[in-house]
């Protein structure tokens, strides 16, 4: 990733999931799975293709703070109480 802020305004109003892998710093696979999880707004085109409105993906980024992939809770052996 380079040093240069990101100019938002300078992103296409329509952004494909490799668009968003580079500005999220993570994997198109991570992208289509976020997308499958509903945690990323986007429209379905088709069953292969989705796009992402950029002012849906900024205020999604502004909204949560920071994307998480959700993973099993941790179980612990402690009693409670």
């Amino acid at each position: 990733m380079d040093d240069h802020p990101l100019q938002v305004q300078a992103l296409p109003a329509v952004l494909r999931a490799p668009d968003v892998a580079k500005i999220l710093g993570c994997s198109r696979s991570t992208v289509y799975e976020l997308c499958h999880q509903q945690k990323i707004p986007h429209i379905r085109l088709t069953a292969h293709r989705l796009i992402i409105p950029r002012d849906a993906l900024i205020l999604w980024l502004q909204t949560c703070g920071e994307f998480r992939i959700t993973e099993k809770p941790e179980t612990s052996n402690e009693k409670v109480g």
